[in-house]
Protein backbone atom coordinates (compact mmCIF):
# COMPACT_ATOMS: atom_id res chain seq x y z
CA UNK A 1 0.00 0.00 0.00
CA UNK A 2 2.92 2.26 0.61
CA UNK A 3 5.64 3.13 -1.89
CA UNK A 4 9.28 3.79 -1.13
CA UNK A 5 9.26 7.34 -2.43
CA UNK A 6 6.04 9.24 -2.46
CA UNK A 7 4.32 12.40 -1.35
CA UNK A 8 1.18 12.53 0.71
CA UNK A 9 -0.86 15.67 0.64
CA UNK A 10 -2.95 16.52 3.64
CA UNK A 11 -5.56 19.20 3.94
CA UNK A 12 -6.06 21.07 7.16
CA UNK A 13 -9.01 23.35 7.49
CA UNK A 14 -8.40 26.52 9.42
CA UNK A 15 -11.49 28.21 10.71
CA UNK A 16 -11.81 31.80 11.87
CA UNK A 17 -14.81 33.84 12.81
CA UNK A 18 -15.28 37.32 11.43
CA UNK A 19 -18.58 39.23 11.39
CA UNK A 20 -20.47 36.02 12.25
CA UNK A 21 -19.10 34.28 9.14
CA UNK A 22 -16.82 31.21 8.96
CA UNK A 23 -13.96 31.25 6.46
CA UNK A 24 -12.19 27.94 5.67
CA UNK A 25 -8.76 27.73 4.12
CA UNK A 26 -6.96 24.70 2.73
CA UNK A 27 -3.29 24.28 3.53
CA UNK A 28 -1.24 21.48 1.94
CA UNK A 29 1.32 19.48 3.90
CA UNK A 30 3.66 16.84 2.52
CA UNK A 31 5.74 13.96 3.79
CA UNK A 32 8.57 13.65 1.31
CA UNK A 33 10.39 10.48 2.33
CA UNK A 34 13.17 11.00 -0.22
CA UNK A 35 13.96 14.45 1.12
CA UNK A 36 13.80 13.26 4.74
CA UNK A 37 16.21 10.43 3.87
CA UNK A 38 18.60 12.94 2.29
CA UNK A 39 18.49 15.18 5.36
CA UNK A 40 19.25 12.27 7.66
CA UNK A 41 22.10 11.06 5.44
CA UNK A 42 23.54 14.59 5.50
CA UNK A 43 23.12 14.61 9.30
CA UNK A 44 20.78 17.59 8.96
CA UNK A 45 18.52 16.23 11.68
CA UNK A 46 16.73 19.50 12.47
CA UNK A 47 15.34 19.73 8.91
CA UNK A 48 14.39 16.04 8.90
CA UNK A 49 12.56 16.47 12.21
CA UNK A 50 10.79 19.63 11.04
CA UNK A 51 9.59 18.10 7.78
CA UNK A 52 8.43 14.90 9.49
CA UNK A 53 6.66 16.72 12.31
CA UNK A 54 4.76 18.90 9.86
CA UNK A 55 3.30 15.90 8.06
CA UNK A 56 2.61 13.96 11.26
CA UNK A 57 0.77 16.90 12.81
CA UNK A 58 -1.53 17.12 9.80
CA UNK A 59 -2.20 13.37 9.96
CA UNK A 60 -3.07 13.63 13.63
CA UNK A 61 -5.40 16.57 13.08
CA UNK A 62 -7.20 14.76 10.27
CA UNK A 63 -7.40 11.58 12.42
CA UNK A 64 -5.63 9.42 9.84
CA UNK A 65 -4.38 7.20 12.63
CA UNK A 66 -3.32 4.17 10.59
CA UNK A 67 -0.99 6.32 8.48
CA UNK A 68 0.02 8.28 11.57
CA UNK A 69 1.25 5.12 13.31
CA UNK A 70 2.96 3.89 10.15
CA UNK A 71 4.96 7.08 9.55
CA UNK A 72 5.99 7.47 13.16
CA UNK A 73 7.43 3.95 13.01
CA UNK A 74 8.96 4.61 9.58
CA UNK A 75 10.81 7.62 10.92
CA UNK A 76 11.96 5.80 14.05
CA UNK A 77 13.43 3.05 11.87
CA UNK A 78 15.37 5.72 9.98
CA UNK A 79 16.70 7.12 13.24
CA UNK A 80 17.70 3.64 14.43
CA UNK A 81 19.40 2.79 11.12
CA UNK A 82 21.47 5.96 11.34
CA UNK A 83 22.49 5.38 14.97
CA UNK A 84 20.75 8.47 16.35
CA UNK A 85 19.85 8.94 19.99
CA UNK A 86 16.92 7.05 21.54
CA UNK A 87 15.87 10.30 23.19
CA UNK A 88 14.93 11.66 19.74
CA UNK A 89 13.28 8.38 18.77
CA UNK A 90 11.28 8.30 22.00
CA UNK A 91 9.18 11.27 20.90
CA UNK A 92 7.90 9.28 17.92
CA UNK A 93 7.34 6.15 19.96
CA UNK A 94 5.39 8.34 22.38
CA UNK A 95 3.21 9.51 19.49
CA UNK A 96 2.28 5.88 18.84
CA UNK A 97 1.64 5.20 22.53
CA UNK A 98 -0.72 8.17 22.78
CA UNK A 99 -2.64 6.98 19.73
CA UNK A 100 -3.85 4.06 21.81
CA UNK A 101 -6.14 6.50 23.65
CA UNK A 102 -7.97 7.12 20.38
CA UNK A 103 -7.67 3.90 18.46
CA UNK A 104 -6.89 0.67 20.28
CA UNK A 105 -9.64 -1.78 19.41
CA UNK A 106 -8.74 -3.08 15.96
CA UNK A 107 -5.96 -5.68 15.83
CA UNK A 108 -3.72 -3.85 13.33
CA UNK A 109 -3.50 -0.67 15.39
CA UNK A 110 -3.18 -2.56 18.66
CA UNK A 111 -0.35 -4.63 17.17
CA UNK A 112 1.49 -1.46 16.08
CA UNK A 113 1.10 0.14 19.49
CA UNK A 114 2.28 -3.03 21.26
CA UNK A 115 5.28 -3.32 18.95
CA UNK A 116 6.18 0.30 19.68
CA UNK A 117 6.53 -0.52 23.37
CA UNK A 118 8.77 -3.51 22.56
CA UNK A 119 10.86 -1.60 20.02
CA UNK A 120 11.40 1.39 22.28
CA UNK A 121 12.51 -0.81 25.18
CA UNK A 122 14.93 -2.77 23.01
CA UNK A 123 16.24 0.36 21.30
CA UNK A 124 16.85 2.18 24.59
CA UNK A 125 18.55 -0.82 26.20
CA UNK A 126 20.84 -1.53 23.25
CA UNK A 127 21.77 2.13 22.90
CA UNK A 128 22.37 2.88 26.58
CA UNK A 129 23.26 -0.58 27.95
CA UNK A 130 21.04 0.14 30.91
CA UNK A 131 17.44 -0.22 32.00
CA UNK A 132 15.38 2.40 33.81
CA UNK A 133 11.77 3.08 34.79
CA UNK A 134 10.71 4.09 31.27
CA UNK A 135 11.85 0.70 29.95
CA UNK A 136 10.08 -1.35 32.60
CA UNK A 137 6.86 0.64 32.11
CA UNK A 138 6.98 0.07 28.35
CA UNK A 139 7.75 -3.63 28.70
CA UNK A 140 4.93 -4.24 31.18
CA UNK A 141 2.46 -2.31 29.00
CA UNK A 142 3.56 -4.33 25.98
CA UNK A 143 3.06 -7.63 27.82
CA UNK A 144 -0.35 -6.46 29.01
CA UNK A 145 -1.47 -5.33 25.55
CA UNK A 146 -0.16 -8.50 23.94
CA UNK A 147 -2.71 -10.53 25.89
CA UNK A 148 -5.37 -8.96 23.65
CA UNK A 149 -3.59 -10.18 20.50
CA UNK A 150 -2.14 -13.59 21.45
CA UNK A 151 0.42 -15.32 19.23
CA UNK A 152 1.19 -12.19 17.19
CA UNK A 153 4.27 -10.96 19.06
CA UNK A 154 5.86 -14.10 20.50
CA UNK A 155 9.45 -13.05 19.78
CA UNK A 156 8.92 -9.62 21.32
CA UNK A 157 7.02 -11.10 24.25
CA UNK A 158 9.89 -13.50 24.99
CA UNK A 159 12.27 -10.55 24.84
CA UNK A 160 10.05 -8.54 27.19
CA UNK A 161 9.93 -11.27 29.83
CA UNK A 162 13.71 -11.72 29.61
CA UNK A 163 14.37 -7.98 29.96
CA UNK A 164 11.90 -7.68 32.84
CA UNK A 165 13.73 -10.54 34.54
CA UNK A 166 17.08 -8.77 34.08
CA UNK A 167 15.68 -5.47 35.35
CA UNK A 168 14.03 -6.87 38.45
CA UNK A 169 17.20 -8.84 39.19
CA UNK A 170 19.14 -5.55 39.13
CA UNK A 171 16.53 -4.11 41.48
CA UNK A 172 16.97 -7.08 43.81
CA UNK A 173 13.43 -8.42 43.42
CA UNK A 174 14.33 -12.08 42.95
CA UNK A 175 10.75 -13.34 43.18
CA UNK A 176 9.64 -11.21 40.22
CA UNK A 177 12.85 -12.01 38.38
CA UNK A 178 12.18 -15.73 38.59
CA UNK A 179 8.53 -15.26 37.64
CA UNK A 180 9.43 -13.37 34.45
CA UNK A 181 12.15 -15.87 33.46
CA UNK A 182 9.57 -18.64 33.97
CA UNK A 183 7.13 -16.82 31.67
CA UNK A 184 9.88 -16.47 29.07
CA UNK A 185 10.58 -20.22 29.22
CA UNK A 186 6.94 -21.05 28.43
CA UNK A 187 7.26 -19.19 25.11
CA UNK A 188 10.53 -20.83 23.96
CA UNK A 189 10.19 -23.60 21.39
CA UNK A 190 11.02 -27.04 22.82
CA UNK A 191 13.74 -27.63 20.21
CA UNK A 192 15.40 -24.23 20.66
CA UNK A 193 18.12 -25.58 22.95
CA UNK A 194 20.30 -22.48 22.85
CA UNK A 195 17.46 -20.26 24.05
CA UNK A 196 16.46 -22.82 26.67
CA UNK A 197 20.07 -23.03 27.88
CA UNK A 198 20.32 -19.27 28.30
CA UNK A 199 16.99 -19.11 30.09
CA UNK A 200 17.93 -22.04 32.36
CA UNK A 201 21.22 -20.39 33.28
CA UNK A 202 19.44 -17.16 34.23
CA UNK A 203 16.96 -19.09 36.36
CA UNK A 204 19.75 -21.09 38.03
CA UNK A 205 21.56 -17.89 39.01
CA UNK A 206 18.38 -16.51 40.61
CA UNK A 207 17.63 -19.79 42.41
CA UNK A 208 21.20 -19.78 43.77
CA UNK A 209 20.77 -16.22 45.04
CA UNK A 210 17.48 -17.24 46.68
CA UNK A 211 19.27 -20.06 48.53
CA UNK A 212 17.62 -22.78 46.43
CA UNK A 213 20.96 -24.26 45.43
CA UNK A 214 19.78 -27.84 44.91
CA UNK A 215 17.14 -26.66 42.42
CA UNK A 216 19.72 -24.55 40.61
CA UNK A 217 22.08 -27.54 40.34
CA UNK A 218 19.28 -29.81 39.08
CA UNK A 219 18.17 -27.53 36.21
CA UNK A 220 21.80 -26.72 35.28
CA UNK A 221 22.66 -30.41 34.96
CA UNK A 222 19.51 -30.99 32.89
CA UNK A 223 20.43 -28.14 30.53
CA UNK A 224 23.96 -29.48 30.08
CA UNK A 225 22.37 -32.55 28.43
CA UNK A 226 20.74 -30.45 25.68
CA UNK A 227 22.15 -31.27 22.21
CA UNK A 228 23.82 -28.80 19.86
CA UNK A 229 24.23 -26.00 22.39
CA UNK A 230 26.56 -23.12 21.55
CA UNK A 231 29.93 -23.25 23.37
CA UNK A 232 29.37 -19.99 25.24
CA UNK A 233 26.03 -21.23 26.58
CA UNK A 234 27.73 -24.38 27.92
CA UNK A 235 30.48 -22.30 29.52
CA UNK A 236 27.87 -20.20 31.33
CA UNK A 237 26.03 -23.28 32.57
CA UNK A 238 29.26 -24.86 33.82
CA UNK A 239 30.40 -21.72 35.65
CA UNK A 240 26.98 -21.22 37.25
CA UNK A 241 26.96 -24.89 38.29
CA UNK A 242 30.44 -24.49 39.79
CA UNK A 243 29.27 -21.46 41.81
CA UNK A 244 26.38 -23.50 43.21
CA UNK A 245 28.75 -26.32 44.13
CA UNK A 246 31.15 -23.88 45.79
CA UNK A 247 28.26 -22.56 47.86
CA UNK A 248 27.59 -26.05 49.30
CA UNK A 249 31.30 -26.89 49.67
CA UNK A 250 31.49 -29.39 46.80
CA UNK A 251 34.82 -27.87 45.80
CA UNK A 252 36.22 -30.82 43.83
CA UNK A 253 33.13 -31.04 41.62
CA UNK A 254 33.18 -27.27 41.18
CA UNK A 255 36.82 -27.37 40.08
CA UNK A 256 36.06 -30.16 37.58
CA UNK A 257 33.28 -28.08 35.98
CA UNK A 258 35.54 -25.02 35.79
CA UNK A 259 38.17 -27.16 34.04
CA UNK A 260 35.54 -28.26 31.49
CA UNK A 261 34.50 -24.64 30.96
CA UNK A 262 38.12 -23.55 30.46
CA UNK A 263 38.73 -26.32 27.89
CA UNK A 264 35.74 -25.13 25.84
CA UNK A 265 36.78 -21.49 26.21
CA UNK A 266 40.28 -22.23 24.90
CA UNK A 267 38.77 -23.41 21.58
CA UNK A 268 37.16 -20.00 20.93
CA UNK A 269 38.65 -16.99 19.20
CA UNK A 270 39.51 -14.11 21.56
CA UNK A 271 36.65 -11.64 21.95
CA UNK A 272 35.52 -9.32 24.73
CA UNK A 273 32.97 -11.93 25.78
CA UNK A 274 35.63 -14.65 25.89
CA UNK A 275 37.88 -12.43 28.04
CA UNK A 276 35.00 -11.73 30.41
CA UNK A 277 34.22 -15.44 30.80
CA UNK A 278 37.92 -16.12 31.39
CA UNK A 279 37.73 -13.62 34.23
CA UNK A 280 34.63 -15.32 35.63
CA UNK A 281 36.32 -18.75 35.61
CA UNK A 282 39.44 -17.34 37.29
CA UNK A 283 37.32 -15.67 39.96
CA UNK A 284 35.73 -19.02 40.84
CA UNK A 285 39.12 -20.77 40.82
CA UNK A 286 40.29 -18.10 43.26
CA UNK A 287 37.32 -18.71 45.57
CA UNK A 288 38.06 -22.46 45.61
CA UNK A 289 41.74 -21.76 46.42
CA UNK A 290 40.66 -19.35 49.16
CA UNK A 291 38.41 -21.97 50.75
CA UNK A 292 41.28 -24.48 50.56
CA UNK A 293 43.43 -21.95 52.47
CA UNK A 294 45.73 -21.46 49.47
CA UNK A 295 45.62 -17.67 49.72
CA UNK A 296 48.53 -16.90 47.40
CA UNK A 297 46.89 -18.90 44.57
CA UNK A 298 43.57 -17.20 45.37
CA UNK A 299 45.16 -13.74 45.14
CA UNK A 300 46.92 -14.62 41.89
CA UNK A 301 43.69 -15.96 40.30
CA UNK A 302 41.59 -13.00 41.44
CA UNK A 303 44.11 -10.42 40.18
CA UNK A 304 44.18 -12.23 36.83
CA UNK A 305 40.35 -12.25 36.81
CA UNK A 306 40.29 -8.48 37.25
CA UNK A 307 42.81 -8.07 34.41
CA UNK A 308 40.62 -10.12 32.04
CA UNK A 309 37.53 -8.11 32.99
CA UNK A 310 39.44 -4.90 32.22
CA UNK A 311 40.56 -6.26 28.84
CA UNK A 312 36.97 -7.25 28.04
CA UNK A 313 35.74 -3.70 28.64
CA UNK A 314 32.95 -5.10 30.80
CA UNK A 315 30.61 -2.53 32.32
CA UNK A 316 29.06 -5.04 34.74
CA UNK A 317 30.00 -3.21 37.92
CA UNK A 318 28.34 -5.72 40.23
CA UNK A 319 30.32 -8.70 38.88
CA UNK A 320 33.58 -6.75 39.00
CA UNK A 321 32.83 -5.62 42.56
CA UNK A 322 32.40 -9.26 43.58
CA UNK A 323 35.93 -10.06 42.38
CA UNK A 324 37.39 -7.15 44.37
CA UNK A 325 35.51 -8.37 47.45
CA UNK A 326 36.96 -11.88 47.04
CA UNK A 327 40.41 -10.40 46.53
CA UNK A 328 39.96 -8.40 49.72
CA UNK A 329 38.95 -11.57 51.57
CA UNK A 330 42.03 -13.40 50.32
CA UNK A 331 44.36 -10.60 51.44
CA UNK A 332 42.57 -10.43 54.79
CA UNK A 333 42.91 -14.20 55.32
CA UNK A 334 46.61 -13.84 54.45
CA UNK A 335 46.89 -11.10 57.14
CA UNK A 336 47.63 -8.39 54.54
CA UNK A 337 45.12 -5.99 56.02
CA UNK A 338 46.11 -2.80 54.18
CA UNK A 339 45.68 -4.51 50.82
CA UNK A 340 42.39 -6.06 51.98
CA UNK A 341 41.01 -2.62 52.95
CA UNK A 342 42.16 -1.17 49.63
CA UNK A 343 40.23 -3.72 47.57
CA UNK A 344 37.12 -3.56 49.75
CA UNK A 345 37.06 0.20 49.11
CA UNK A 346 37.43 -0.34 45.35
CA UNK A 347 34.56 -2.85 45.46
CA UNK A 348 32.31 -0.20 47.04
CA UNK A 349 33.14 2.20 44.19
CA UNK A 350 32.24 -0.38 41.55
CA UNK A 351 28.74 -1.18 42.83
Amino acid sequence: MFFKNFTLVFFVFVFSCNNNSIISKKQAYTIDTTLINNYITENNISKALSLTDKGLNSLSESQEFTDYIYYNQWFVNKLKANNLSPEIAYKYYQNIFLTSKVKNEDTASLNSITNAYYWWSEFFYQKNNRLDDSVIICLEKAVSLNKKIPSINLREERYAYKMLGILYNKLGDLKKTLAYYSQQKKLIELNNFNALSGNTNNMAIVLKEMGKVDSAITISNEALLFPNVEPMKKIMLLTTLSECQIQIQKLQEANQNLTKAKLILDTLKPTNEVYEKEGLILKNIGIIAQQNNDYLKAIQSEISAIDFYKISGSTNGRDIAKIYIELGKSYQANTQYDSALKYYQIALQKV
